[in-house]
């Protein structure tokens, strides 16, 4: 089974700061790190390779539909943000958090935007383009986090139910006859929910088919299993061409003990292509070292992948030495 795990890069810690962290994880049995890509520079590059070096699988971890790192679609193409059912930009009204700002996948702008981004990622020495914010915004949070943002989620709600600009509802007008403005529970009506579904799907296999043109695999990181993905954050990843899904099974979330980890490995085993790679992503913060060590051998049983942890730099020796041990058990 193999061990991964997401690496934030904070170019103020420095290079031999990763180098450290990265020459740790390869002496413990970790096989592939997903690198913060949403910088495109030398530090990049620096990095990436010297992981490589050490005969690491490296996956470029984008951010996609969340573009609250890129300055340029932010200036530039603002027309491109997604729009509540309240009719606010995610750019200029983002929920939750600051960072909430997401492009609207049904314009079709907003692919040939994200295939030039993407396309900066080939100058550098991954394995594969690793997906992540490939989504709507969340109409539904965990309800672990509920509480952090002092709300309650009952109902499809206007603010987090998302979107509506003008591209969305024309284009879902011209396919049904009818704005989706104007239901008075659009959370009833089946059609409104598979076309954004659709919008989603669309994108990812078509960023999909044009990476893996460019000789690279393609991995994304997904929300728990797929019913749950669709109910929250309008994601259908099991209907997606790609090679490797990392569901992000983070219990602590959802109010949940470890052992949720095997039922929704059950679901995503049930549900997923079966040419897609299954890994379980793991939260590290209140876990604990005999919960990750159940965890894996119980995953390993059932034929998954491998695992892959959040965040990197919160991997404490009594976690790599679980690694370490792992396939000599």
């Amino acid at each position: 089974m193999e061990f991964w795990t997401w690496l934030i890069l904070n170019r103020s810690k420095g290079f031999d700061f990763y180098k450290n962290l990265i020459d740790k994880l390869a002496d413990n049995n970790f096989y592939g790190l997903h690198i913060d890509a949403n910088k495109f520079d030398d530090f990049l590059e620096e990095v990436v390779d010297y992981a490589k070096g050490l005969g690491l699988k490296v996956h470029a971890w984008h951010w996609i539909m969340n573009a609250n790192n890129d300055e340029i679609a932010q200036n530039e193409y603002p027309h491109l943000f997604n729009m509540n059912r309240k009719l606010q930009s995610s750019l200029t009204f983002p929920q939750y958090v600051d960072y909430y700002k997401w492009l609207c996948p049904e314009n079709s702008e907003t692919y040939e935007y994200l295939k030039n981004r993407i396309s900066k990622l080939f100058n550098y020495n991954f394995d594969a383009i690793h997906l992540d914010y490939i989504r709507h915004p969340d109409v539904f949070l965990p309800v672990g986090l509920l509480p952090n943002y002092g709300i309650t989620q009952e109902t499809e709600l206007p603010e987090y139910d998302y979107c509506y600009c003008n591209t969305c509802r024309n284009n879902f007008k011209l396919e049904y006859g009818v704005d989706p403005l104007n239901f008075s529970d659009p959370s009833e009506i089946r059609e409104w929910k598979e076309f954004r579904l659709r919008s989603i799907n669309r994108v990812v296999n078509k960023l999909s088919k044009f990476i893996k043109e460019n000789g690279k695999k393609v991995s994304a990181a997904v929300f728990p299993y797929p019913e749950m993905a669709i109910d929250m954050v309008r994601q259908d990843w099991a209907s997606w061409n790609i090679d490797m899904v990392f569901p992000m099974i983070y219990f602590q979330f959802y109010l949940k003990n470890h052992n949720w980890v095997n039922e929704v490995i059950d679901l995503c085993q049930s549900q997923q292509k079966l040419s897609q790679d299954l890994y379980a992503g793991l939260y590290l913060p209140e876990m604990k070292k005999e919960d990750f060590q159940s965890i894996c051998k119980d995953l390993k049983d059932k034929s998954v992948n491998g695992v892959s942890l959040f965040p990197a730099d919160g991997i404490s020796d009594e976690f790599l030495s679980v690694a370490k041990n792992f396939k000599r058990k």
